[in-house]
């Protein structure tokens, strides 16, 4: 990381002295639970050729739920924690209807903003439960997490908004059928 006030625009030894204006900048870093998190900084025409002609930026081995191309700007017209806690009461919301459609399963349904937790019975016919329905929720297209134990971690991105909850709900109305089915 440079001191420099003006790091983009100095002699860098590697070119040969030569002043280098950058272009893309990445950076990166982990997060809680095994959730990276990363950004790309680059000028408005090169960002605007990824989202146009490239699509989405992902990075190798990436979740691609959590790597949506978004700018600053978007998120700042949108408010975040505004937009988090509305979406979060609605996927709270929609998660306990299946807590009441499948009672014997879903002993507990907690979470806040964006980050939900759906927890099954610790009967020994439901253990492994969750690895069952996170796997065939991939199969769908949809990605969460196992929590500690026997339960569903949800814990998706910023830009996950009121259809998106929908599409999860949708997913595990197919899957949690079958999952008891199975056990």
């Amino acid at each position: 990381m440079s001191t420099h006030p003006a790091a983009s625009d100095v002699s860098d030894p590697i070119f040969g002295g030569l002043k280098v204006k950058t272009d893309i900048v990445t950076v990166g870093d982990a997060l809680g639970n095994g959730h990276s998190i990363g950004a790309v900084i680059t000028t408005p025409e090169i960002a605007a050729a990824f989202n146009s002609d490239i699509g989405k930026l992902f990075a190798v081995g990436g979740n691609p739920l959590r790597s949506q191309s978004r700018n600053i700007h978007h998120f700042t017209q949108r408010n975040p924690p505004t937009h988090a806690h509305r979406v979060g009461i609605h996927l709270i919301h929609r998660l306990q209807t299946l807590h009441q459609d499948f009672p014997s399963l879903i002993t507990k349904i907690v979470g806040q903003g964006l980050t939900a937790t759906v927890t099954f019975s610790s009967e020994a016919r439901f253990e492994n439960c969750a690895a069952f329905v996170v796997k065939r929720l991939q199969d769908l297209g949809v990605l969460v997490g196992m929590s500690d134990g026997n339960g569903l971690q949800i814990s998706p991105p910023l830009c996950f908004g009121l259809e998106d909850v929908s599409t999860l709900v949708e997913a595990l109305k197919k899957v949690l059928p079958e999952a008891v089915a199975w056990f």
